[in-house]
């Protein structure tokens, strides 16, 4: 999706621009909160995680950052690609959705 390039913004927009960069500010603070650090630790230790388990999930935020580094390649050389275009829907729509 691109948008038109402007020059010059309204007030609306800057004020719709600032709603919506506080709004993600704030969810994003919210997910790292209560997906990662001590939260996460009181969390797995409450439902009896061992040390071992506790360590991995220490280590998922840095693993994840890892594949982000082949995704940027993958999206700007490929972007046009239907089966890559495919992947980004399907991937997550599945691990969404998935039964155990």
């Amino acid at each position: 999706m691109r948008f038109p390039v402007k020059d010059t913004l309204t007030d609306q927009e800057i004020e719709s621009g600032l709603k919506s960069v506080i709004k993600d500010g704030l969810t994003s603070q919210a997910m790292v909160t209560l997906t990662g650090g001590v939260f996460l630790v009181a969390f797995a230790l409450k439902l009896g995680a061992s040390n071992t388990v506790i360590g991995l999930l220490a280590a998922i935020p840095a693993l994840a950052q890892l594949v982000q580094i082949p995704s940027i390649y993958l999206v700007e050389n490929y972007n046009e690609d239907p089966l890559l275009t495919e992947l980004k829907i399907v991937i997550p729509f599945k691990t969404k959705f998935r039964r155990d």
